[in-house]
Parts: structure tokens; sequence; C-alpha cells
């Protein structure tokens, strides 16, 4: 009784088919035996009739008890036929059942896969690319207004004596000029000075060396779904991960910041390493009674290059809004290998 109430229990399996066409197919070969059977004993019957002699002997009695046993035997199994109908869907869900998972690899877990991957990158291999930068940022409401978008180019080297970052002449010559003319004109906006200055080296090395922050990425998410899917002509896994990132106490106990949704799409390949990735963060943030709400976006378009995890695009936009202000900005930023 307790093995036909666990058959009984797999409901989610009742629409796999792998084993029992299997099933089905052993059926159908064991019937036609059957059937074949009972015609070469039914043509020696009809052939024993149709002799002029009427030679009844023709027919062997051995072969007549095996003919009406086999009837008796099939009237038998018609008889139970709703019997064996009732436990057929039983029988198909525990197939499918055992079908399954005899097709998981029981050594699979993406997460520790790409996790192991990822920590396989040492940046040990010398690193020259340049980065175009462009920046854009709009504030307005009750206390500030403003708005520009900036562009700049930087020359980044990383090898054994550390990162150097070198910006062109004609770069810093215009971002000298936009000072001057803000000076003279303070409604001039500098927009090359602000792309260069919220252009952080932490944030160029880790474009050259991404590991380490993916890494960190992974320390709290959790698994939401796999499915395979394509990006870019190729075959991937894509992989979906929720987030709990971890804040300092003042964010909680002064300032009241919630993240309601923290999620990281990763686009994986066949060697568990990222191809791409996108983080959404939805949430707000407050103080007494005054509240907001923030919205960030990062993604990267990622390259293997020798035993680094580089970013070759990097595209971060975020918006908010409240105590009176709204503001939103976008920075995407390019990378070459030189």
């Amino acid at each position: 009784m307790r093995g036909d109430l666990s058959l009984a229990d797999g409901n989610d399996f009742a629409n796999h088919s792998a084993l029992v066409d299997t099933l089905e197919r052993v059926l159908a070969i064991h019937l036609k035996h059957e059937r074949k059977r009972f015609l070469q004993v039914l043509a020696r019957f009809i052939e024993g009739l149709s002799l002029r002699n009427r030679a009844w002997n023709l027919l062997d009695e051995s072969d007549i008890a095996a003919l009406f046993c086999r009837l008796k035997h099939r009237c038998e199994r018609l008889r139970h036929e709703k019997k064996l109908n009732a436990y057929s869907p039983a029988m198909r869900r525990l197939a499918a059942s055992a079908s399954i998972l005899l097709t998981i690899p029981l050594w699979a877990d993406t997460v520790v896969d790409m996790r192991s991957a990822v920590s396989l990158l040492r940046a040990t291999k010398p690193i020259h690319v340049s980065i175009d930068v462009q920046r854009s940022r709009k504030n307005e409401g009750r206390f500030a207004n403003q708005q520009f978008t900036g562009s700049a180019s930087l020359d980044v080297v990383e090898d054994e004596a550390g990162l150097r970052i070198t910006f062109p002449r004609a770069i810093l010559e215009r971002a000298d000029r936009e000072s001057r003319e803000h000076t003279s004109d303070p409604r001039k906006t500098m927009p090359t000075r602000a792309a260069i200055n919220d252009t952080q080296p932490t944030e160029v090395a880790d474009a050259v060396d991404f590991a380490g922050p993916f890494l960190r990425l992974l320390e709290t998410a959790t698994k939401v779904s796999e499915a395979r899917g394509t990006r870019d002509g190729r075959s991937v896994r894509v992989i979906v991960l929720k987030l709990t990132p971890r804040l300092p106490p003042e964010a909680t106990s002064i300032f009241s910041v919630k993240f309601t949704e923290d999620r990281m799409t990763v686009w994986l390949g066949d060697d568990n390493v990222p191809l791409a990735a996108e983080r959404i963060q939805r949430g707000t943030a407050g103080f007494m009674f005054i509240r907001g709400s923030m919205m960030n976006r990062s993604s990267w378009t990622f390259s293997h290059y020798g035993d680094r995890l580089i970013v070759l695009r990097d595209d971060s936009s975020y918006s908010g809004s409240g105590f009176g202000q709204k503001g939103e900005g976008r920075s995407v930023q390019v990378l070459t290998v030189r």
C-alpha cells in the first residue's frame, strides 16, 4: 500500500514520456508476438479443416491446449484492463521521475562551478588597454539643477609594477579650457573635467581584473533559476541570482536603506566563465519622515584574456527621487585591448 501511494504522488512528472515510450514499445512487441502465435495456430487449425480427409489430428493436441490457454490468459488480461489502466499513470510518473533523475548530473552546482572557474583567473599576465568613458548626469528639483554630458579617454597598463593610468595631453588641455571658461561664466559646464574626476583608479583596476569584484558579488548569491539560451550567436546558460548586499550599520539605523530587489543575471559560457552580467537594484532610503526611492542598473560584457576576466563594456545607470529632488545618471566605459 505504501508503494502504491508513493507512485500516485509524482504529478510533476506525469507529462514526461522518455521511459513511457520505452515501456509502450516493449508492450507492443509482446502483443505482436502473442498475435503472431495465435494466427499461426489458427492458420494450422483452418488448414486442417480444409484437408480432404478432414484429418483433425493434423492439429496437435498440444497446440490446441496452448491456443485455449492463451485465449484464457488474454481474457483474464482484458478483464483486468481497467485495473491496469488505473495503475498506468502512476507507473508513468515513476518512470518519468527515474528518467529525470538519471539525466541530472549529481555534481551539477552552477554557482560553485562558476566561482571555481573565476577564482583561477589570477591576472598575472600584463595588459595594455585604452578606455573611452562617457558620463552624463542630470539633477533637478528644490536644491539643485544641473546637467552635463562629458567624455574622456585614457591609456592603462597593468603589470608587475602596478597600475598606470595616462590621460592624453589633448584631454587634459580640453579640461583646462573648460575650467577657464567656467571661471569666466559659471553657467558654463565642465563635462570633460567632471568625466575625469568621476574616473576612479579602483574602477579602472576592476575593468582589467574583474575576477575579484565578481567573486564578491557571488558571496551572497542564491540561484533563482537556470535555463539555456543564446547570446551573440553562442549557446549559453542564463543564471538568475538573488543577491543580499551587506550594508554598513548607519545605512539601516540612520538612513533606513532597504533594497526591495537585488538580482543579477549571468550569461555563462561552457567553460563556466561569465560572458556577461546585469545587476538591477531597487530600494528606498529615508531619514526621519523624509523618504526617497532609487534604482541602479549595471551591465557588464566580459572577455577572457589570458588569465584575466576583463570588462569590455560597462554600462551603468542610476535614478532616484526624494527630498524634493530628482536625479539620474549614466556611465558607459568601453575597453579596447592594445
